[in-house]
Order: C-alpha cells, then structure tokens, then sequence
C-alpha cells in the first residue's frame, strides 16, 4: 500500500494536468515505435510524460476533422495525426523533434488545409536589454506524414534600459487558396512612436513539392535614407548609440539598394554618422 500511495504522488504531477481525452491519445500516440523509441516511454508508462496536447482541424485536407497529438517528455516531442480514417487505434503517422521551450500548440489556417503550429517562448536578458520573442514551429500533413514545413518568428520585443522599446508582429492570413505573410514593427521612445519607424510588409507564400512553406520577396515601401539617419540621430543624442548605429548601418544599406553614387550627399552623411556611432559604441564596450 505505501508503494501505491508513492506512485500516486510521482504521477499525480504530469497527469494531473491531462484530460481524458489527452490520456487516451498519448497513449495511442505511444503505439507507434518511434514516438516510444523517441519518447524513451512505453504504452503503460504515461507518467513518464511531460505534457500531452491535442488539436482538431482539417490537417490531411480531406474536408473532415482530425486530431494531432503532441506527445512530449522534457523537450523532445512525438507528433501524431489521427485522421479517423483507418479502422485501428494507432496513428496514421508520427513525426520527433526537439525542441528550444516547451511548446503550446495550435491550429493555423492555410491553403488546402489546416496546419498545426508548436509556439515556443523565449526570454534574453543582459543588463542592457530584454529581448523576449515567439516563434512558430510550423508542421504540415503531406501525403504520408508531416514535414516541418516552417520556422517563424512571430512576435519579438526588445527593451532597452526603461526609454527605448521595439516591437515587431508577423502573421500569415490565407485566403481562399491565397496566403500573404505581414510583418509590422514600431519602435518607441519614452511610450512614443519614432517617425518613420512604423512599417509594413507582405510577402506570398507558397507550398513546395515537399510540403514546406516558402515566402517570397517582401514587398515593402522602403524607408528613405534620410529618415534613417534622422533616427539615428535622435536616438544618439538620446544615449543609445548602439540602437542608432543599427539604423545608420540600414541607412547604408538603403544606400546600395537605390545605387546612390559616391558623392550623393546622403550616402556621404550616412557614412560620416556611422563612423562616428561605430568609435562612440566601440569606446563604451573597452
């Protein structure tokens, strides 16, 4: 009896916290050899499981719901799909991976079908700056099995001291049997906007022979070169030599974009600005 009350406690943690149904696809999950071989697990192991999630939508494109199940012990994960179509409890296909974080899935919309999305959050911090970000493991039902189809960053913050503060947002929308990826930034200074830091871009997406997503080109109006030496001047005189550098340094790049020739005067005064940002941030760092 002790020994069960033991046990009881060592498993109350991980399956506590899930449902019935969740139980019951972990442990169809783990009839497939590779999710156990991946996993370290066996079928009457759950305990062993550091999380189990579900998610329903139209992954195979067939018009009817499926379920995935994200298996996972510590980082590494087992993906399975159940479309409901084969007369049999195990899975129709599992996919491993590990992972950066623990990840929280979900559904997302895309052409033809559904795909399932593992967000990951992650946290940077040094003395300077915080940096926190979101990024989407993206996999996609193709023909047989998944194929992680893409990585994306969907969301970054970064503050700098208690003044400076960036954001920036991507999604991807799909329409019809069209998708567009939209990427939106801002950057602020004391909660305000900096002109000209508010940009907005899209790009196509498209899905491969493979089953991967693939993004083209953005399409975006450029930042004028003079708007990016403003801002790095501005934020210069407001003590972040660093961040203004960055901009410079953009500001160079638009530079060669435009093919502006060597005595334009605004490719002279982005040079002479990021040369004097680059001695100021080297100086602060010996």
């Amino acid at each position: 009896m002790r020994l069960v009350v033991v046990l009881c406690f060592v498993l109350a943690g991980p399956l506590a916290a899930m449902d019935a149904e969740a139980l019951r696809y972990a442990r169809r999950t783990l009839l497939d050899e590779s999710a156990r071989k991946a996993l370290g697990i066996e079928v009457r192991e759950l305990g062993g499981l550091s999380a189990c999630d579900v998610a329903k939508g139209d992954f195979d494109g067939d018009g009817k719901p499926d379920v995935a199940c994200v298996a996972r012990k510590d980082l590494q994960c087992a993906v399975a799909l159940f479309s409901g179509q084969a007369a049999k409890d195990a899975p129709d296909g599992v996919f491993c991976l590990q992972l950066a974080s623990a990840p929280q899935p979900g559904v997302l919309k895309l052409a033809g079908r559904d795909g399932l999305r593992l967000e990951l959050c992650a946290t940077v911090a040094s003395p300077q700056e915080t940096v926190q970000t979101r990024t989407w493991v993206v996999l996609r039902w193709q023909k047989t099995n998944w194929v992680k189809a893409l990585e994306l960053e969907t969301w970054r913050q970064r503050k700098t001291g208690n003044r400076f503060r960036s954001e920036a947002t991507c999604e991807i929308v799909t329409t019809d049997l069209k998708m567009t990826l939209w990427r939106q930034s801002q950057e602020y200074l004391d909660d305000k906007l900096l002109e000209g830091t508010d940009t907005r871009t899209s790009s196509a997406v498209s899905v491969s022979a493979e089953g991967k997503l693939e993004i083209s080109t953005e399409i975006a109006p450029a930042t004028p070169v003079p708007t990016r030496v403003q801002l790095a001047r501005t934020l210069e005189r407001e003590g972040l030599p660093q961040i203004a550098l960055e901009h410079a340094n953009a500001a160079l790049t638009q530079a060669e974009v435009e093919k502006l020739p060597g005595n334009d005067a605004r490719l002279l005064d982005a040079r002479a600005l990021k040369q004097r940002l680059q001695t100021k941030v080297e100086a602060s760092v010996r």
